[in-house]
């Protein structure tokens, strides 16, 4: 297989993964939010606080496969700017780490 030929594959696989991600994250979302509309209706101190502790974990999850999510969409989009432009070196990028916002 030409060097071309298996980059465009793993760039395909690369956009798969990052919608499994994305898609992670939101079902995580969901059931975080689940957790919280059972907590506000519970009587239960104890079960309240369960589904609270619960909805943050959940939530922390979702906002970790988004970031997982984000830093494959900038791989992707690295090489496919590579891919794009002949003889591109990727020592030459700058790191893939976000700044703090």
């Amino acid at each position: 297989m030409a060097e071309e030929e298996r980059l465009a594959a793993l760039l395909r696989d690369l956009n798969e993964l990052t919608s499994y991600l994305h898609g992670r994250g939101r079902s995580t979302y969901q059931l975080a939010q689940r957790f919280l509309e059972h907590a506000r209706s519970e009587q239960d101190q104890k079960t309240r606080a369960y589904d609270e502790n619960q909805a943050k974990m959940l939530d922390y999850q979702h906002y970790i496969w988004h970031e997982i999510a984000g830093l494959v969409e900038k791989l992707i989009q690295r090489y496919s700017d590579e891919e794009t432009t002949p003889g591109a070196e990727p020592d030459g990028l700058p790191p893939l780490e976000e700044e703090d916002a």
